[in-house]
């Protein structure tokens, strides 16, 4: 993984507050450590010090119109999330939607998105040979292997991304 630090940005207060809105939001989303964190240096580059006022900006900024459904944390979302900034297969318990059980499915993560009012898990599934998207509170259990990732076309291989939200897909009957 590269680490780096980025020089010092400067911004508006407006950007501030739109930035701090997309970290707020992202508060039980992939990456919400991070976020929270991100969202902390930002604070300190406004220079809001003590708890009250650092808490009562960050409230405001949960209000400004982001409202993503909240991805469930815990072992598996940090595997998957360190897995992708690692480069790295892993292999994932999956239940689809018509309840079906996929386990030790190795796959390699290429992005996790928004769409449709869930997150999902973007990756290259090894057993089908293929992309797949992966419904994040449907993955069950997931581990990483030392396997780096192959070199692919995220693009090509699953298009681009979709813009706003979409209906979800209907479920079929069990």
């Amino acid at each position: 993984m590269v680490r780096a630090l980025l020089p010092p940005v400067a911004l508006t207060e407006t950007q501030a507050a739109a930035v701090m809105a997309a970290l707020a939001a992202l508060q039980d989303g992939p990456f919400a450590a991070d976020a929270a964190d991100a969202l902390g240096a930002v604070l300190d580059a406004l220079g809001v010090t003590g708890t009250a006022a650092r808490e009562e900006l960050t409230e405001k900024a949960r209000r400004i119109g982001t409202d993503p459904v909240r991805a469930p944390r815990g072992p598996v979302a940090t595997v998957v999330e360190a897995a992708l900034l690692d480069g790295v297969v892993i292999t994932i318990d999956y239940i689809d939607a018509t309840g079906a059980v996929s386990e030790g499915r190795p796959v390699e993560p290429r992005l996790i998105g928004f769409t449709g009012g869930h997150w999902y898990l973007f990756a290259w599934c090894l057993r089908r040979g293929g992309p797949r998207c992966f419904r994040w509170d449907r993955i069950t259990r997931a581990e990483a292997t030392r396997t780096p990732v192959q070199e692919r076309d995220t693009i090509a291989a699953f298009g681009i991304p979709p813009t706003g939200t979409h209906p979800a897909p209907a479920r079929r009957p069990a």
